[in-house]
This record gives C-alpha cells, sequence and structure tokens, in this order.
C-alpha cells in the first residue's frame, strides 16, 4: 500500500505517519513487509519499519510482533513471521529480515 494524499502519491520530506518505507520515486509505503514494496516505484530506498511500536498490556514478554489475528508471535526473523495469522500488525521489536 503506497500513501497518497488528494489523488497523489506523497512525496514529502519526512515520512507520513503509518510509513514503512520510502520508494525511490519519492513516494512513502505502508506494506507490511519490505517484499514487493514499491515494487512499481522504483524499489525500497529506505526501509523505516525499524521503528518498534510499544508493546500493547497483555502482550507476551519477548513478543516481536503483533499479528492482524491478534495472536503475537516470538519470531527472531521477518520473514514468515504472522504468515499464517493474516500478517503483521505491528512490529513489538526490532529484529533481523
Amino acid at each position: 500500500m503506497l500513501v497518497a494524499f488528494a489523488g497523489s502519491l506523497s512525496t514529502q520530506s519526512t515520512p507520513p505517519k503509518g510509513a514503512t518505507g520510502k520508494c525511490k520515486d519519492g513516494t512513502y509505503t505502508m506494506a507490511a513487509t519490505r517484499k514487493a514494496a514499491c515494487s512499481k516505484h522504483g524499489g525500497v530506498d529506505a526501509w523505516l519499519a525499524g521503528t518498534a511500536a510499544a508493546a500493547p498490556a497483555g502482550a507476551p514478554a519477548g513478543a516481536s510482533a503483533q499479528c492482524n489475528d491478534g495472536t503475537y508471535s516470538m519470531s527472531q526473523h521477518r520473514k514468515g513471521t504472522c504468515s499464517k495469522h493474516k500478517g503483521v500488525k505491528t512490529w513489538l521489536k526490532e529484529i533481523p529480515a
């Protein structure tokens, strides 16, 4: 998903809230993973998703991500995290790709 404002893609200098990456053409993406993010925009220039959110109350200790179905992942790598749980909703800590 790319961030759009007033019918055009965002090319502002500071990332919009929720942006996970900056594309090589200056637009921003909200893709959950780097894979295929910005595929129609020259590829990823900078991955911004390294900034993790604070863990919500009730999250198990050591959880790296909250999945879209409400479960938590203890994955130590981004690839495949929450793949059987509708994808990643929120990254809770920085982990390697």
